[in-house]
């Protein structure tokens, strides 16, 4: 059983064996409000009744995280002779894959390396994870040499493997020689985990590396949140996740930066109120004082598709802009082909009132559209929809 803060539920999860773990189908016990948010459950070990169990519940709700003084504690009380959902109580014996997962976590195994790294790619994943924990055993006799020689698919076994031993015994291997040339892998996926490998560590020395690193234009929007987090990690800031004002803001400013960049840093920009909304309004977003209709309506004049669609989004997600008049409301239009002709273009409209936080969509084709972008991409700023 288990409460879930973020949506306001308590679920039952019913264990199943599968492979060398568990597969599940969870039942909801409890639905609350918004302002249902439980965070911890605890058995009642005083419980004497015999067809009974129950749980004491702490719920936060208000979704502001500082101390409210809102706060509640439930007790839920299951009678197990009605709750037939509940299937059985104990989990069954072991499993043949099972069983080898605990050898290879254990380190009672004579598996070769080989065998270990093709085990940690196992679609299973709790046998993929033990095969790496027995990796990690033997990271001390690697060399940089090893990975050199090995496909980036082994090589991201290996950093995997290596950030489990450092981060049991920091001094176990030489993480240094290892970060350098990891990040001189240009594997997406090796570079994203390095950067946790980073934070994890907070290895502040890699800042200026990092930073080089999030101006390239080549970078999956994945790899530009890792190398946010990672910076704001690295200038003592983890708390605020991925949402750097200062920095998005400037970047998305910055006409010297690619489009796709730009547009990363479009997305991330909304920032949610940290005060819980009522019941009838959802949670506000807004946006730094920087990024005015104006700026946006530039961004379109780019004349990139990605960027434009990222700037058309965040005119419709319910946030506040500095558009210069009060309670002025906007639309954004934006397109792209659907056959490679282009003679035909899907449109769709969005309209967003700051008074009423409405958003709505329309489509809408129009044939024989001009090929530019630039003469469809625009952001049209109106007290009213368009007419469809």
């Amino acid at each position: 059983m288990s409460p879930s803060w973020g949506e306001h539920h308590i679920r039952f999860y019913q264990l199943e064996p599968k492979a060398a773990g568990y597969v599940t189908n969870p039942i909801e016990l409890v639905k609350g409000s918004r302002y249902f948010r439980p965070t911890c459950i605890a058995a009642n070990r005083a419980e004497k009744r015999e067809n009974v169990r129950s749980w004491y519940v702490t719920d936060w709700v208000d979704g502001r995280y500082n101390v409210h003084g809102y706060g509640r504690v439930w007790k839920l009380e299951i009678d197990l002779s009605q709750a037939i959902w509940k299937g059985p109580l104990e989990l069954p014996s072991s499993n043949e894959e099972a069983l080898v997962a605990q050898r290879l976590r254990s380190g009672e195994h004579d598996y070769p390396l080989q065998e270990l790294l093709k085990l940690s790619q196992t679609d299973d994943p709790y046998l993929a994870q033990a095969s790496l924990v027995a990796l990690s055993k033997i990271t001390p006799a690697w060399k940089v040499s090893d990975a050199q020689k090995s496909p980036t698919h082994i090589q991201s076994q290996m950093l995997l493997a290596l950030r489990i031993a450092v981060l049991e015994n920091e001094k176990s291997v030489d993480i240094h020689r290892w970060i350098k040339y990891f990040l001189t892998v240009p594997d997406q996926k090796i570079q994203f985990e390095t950067f946790r490998l980073i934070s994890d560590l907070e290895f502040k020395q890699y800042l200026p590396k990092v930073e080089k690193i999030l101006s390239q234009s080549d970078l999956s929007y994945e790899l530009f949140e890792a190398a946010v987090a990672t910076l704001n990690t690295l200038n003592g800031k983890p708390e605020i996740g991925v949402r750097n004002e200062e920095l998005l803001l400037t970047r998305v400013q910055d006409t010297a930066s690619s489009p796709k960049l730009r547009a990363y840093a479009l997305r991330l920009l909304p920032a949610r109120n940290k005060q819980a909304a009522d019941e009838k309004n959802a949670p506000r977003t807004s946006f730094p004082k920087g990024l005015s209709l104006k700026l946006l309506n530039e961004l379109i004049d780019v004349e990139d598709i990605e960027l434009s669609l990222a700037d058309s989004h965040l005119k419709c997600n319910g946030s506040e802009l500095s558009s210069g008049s009060d309670g002025m409301g906007f639309e954004a239009v934006y397109c792209w082909k659907v056959n490679t002709a282009g003679s035909w273009i899907v449109v769709r409209t969005m309209h967003y009132s700051t008074e009423n936080l409405r958003c709505r969509t329309t489509s809408l084709l129009l044939k024989n559209a001009k090929s530019s972008l630039s003469y469809i991409i625009r952001a049209l700023v109106r007290q009213r929809s368009l007419s469809t």
